[in-house]
């Protein structure tokens, strides 16, 4: 009875421990997340162009990877933001970016071009994204990343950009030097994974969409990937999501998917829903924690 009580008393204490090391955050723009204040105006430490085309000079937003030792180099997540490749901006993604990078990741919001400002196709985001992620890979002494160790991840549209790195060998930039490019991983916030007439875009994408379209051209040597996705997603329907995470398995990747019972498209957004931002925030750093190992 002795060393049960005593045993009971370790418990706790351990409990009490853990539940002290949580931060608290007094700022008004502040936000308690796992072990990290989340500041809620978050802004880039830099911001670094990357590619320069007719239309604009496309910019990566960099956020640094907090508490890494001098002269030790960083993982790294480059994160594409949604909206069908018609709109949005870097900043949709300034939530994730923040905790990654408080968590000792160099994390990235990537502007690419899109429908809306460029008059551009979707595969024309797609060949933003993958100048993007070369322009990394070739700077990453530059910013202080292990370029062994750079994840991708995306929501919506995003999604599709980044699950495309790794599906995709076509629409590459001309004349750009055509790096391998190999994702440690995936991190997929209700992505855009299949583009066939069944899927979503067919309509702009019809000409290439077999390509295009991730869930299509999954391969061996595919990325762990974790997805999140709602039940009520009108874009993206359940059974594509456990499609995707199925195909992925069979060819002996590793792949999560997390349903969200009656949760719409980007429920994971903090002004939408704190709780389910959370959530997937923590089981995404749980896994990219697994996945971005030397």
């Amino acid at each position: 009875m002795k060393k049960i009580s005593v045993l009971i008393l370790c418990m706790l204490a351990y409990v009490a421990s853990c539940h002290s090391q949580e931060p608290t955050c007094k700022q008004e723009n502040m936000m308690s997340l796992g072990n990290v204040c989340l500041n809620l105006e978050a802004k880039p430490d830099t911001i670094i162009p990357y590619k320069t085309t007719s239309e604009r000079t496309l910019n990566l937003h960099v956020f640094n990877a907090h508490g890494v030792a001098k002269n030790t180099q960083s993982p790294a997540l480059l994160l594409f933001h949604g909206g069908g490749w018609n709109s949005g901006t870097p900043k949709q993604m300034y939530d994730q970016a923040d905790y990654f990078a408080k968590n000792g990741i160099t994390t990235i919001s990537v502007e690419y071009r899109l429908y809306n400002i460029d008059n551009t196709p979707p595969r024309v985001s797609l060949m933003d994204a993958k100048s993007a992620f070369r322009w990394v890979l070739k700077n990453a002494a530059q910013l202080g990343i292990n370029p062994e160790l750079i994840a991708a991840g995306g929501a919506s549209a995003g999604g599709h950009l980044a699950a495309a790195l790794a599906t995709v060998n076509e629409f590459n930039e001309p004349n750009e030097t055509i790096l391998p490019i190999s994702p440690k991983a995936f991190i997929l916030f209700n992505p855009v994974i299949d583009n066939s007439e069944a899927g979503y875009g067919y309509e702009r994408v019809e000409p290439y969409w077999r390509q295009f379209s991730p869930l299509h051209n999954i391969a061996p040597g595919h990325p762990p990937t974790i997805a999140f996705l709602g039940t009520n997603d009108k874009y993206i329907p359940v059974t594509t999501g456990e499609a995707y995470r199925d195909k992925i398995r069979a060819v002996g990747a590793k792949a999560e998917l997390y349903i969200y019972p009656e949760k719409q498209h980007g429920f994971f957004n903090r002004k939408r829903s704190v709780a389910d931002f959370k959530d997937t925030v923590l089981k995404a750093h749980v896994f990219l924690e697994n996945s971005l190992k030397p």
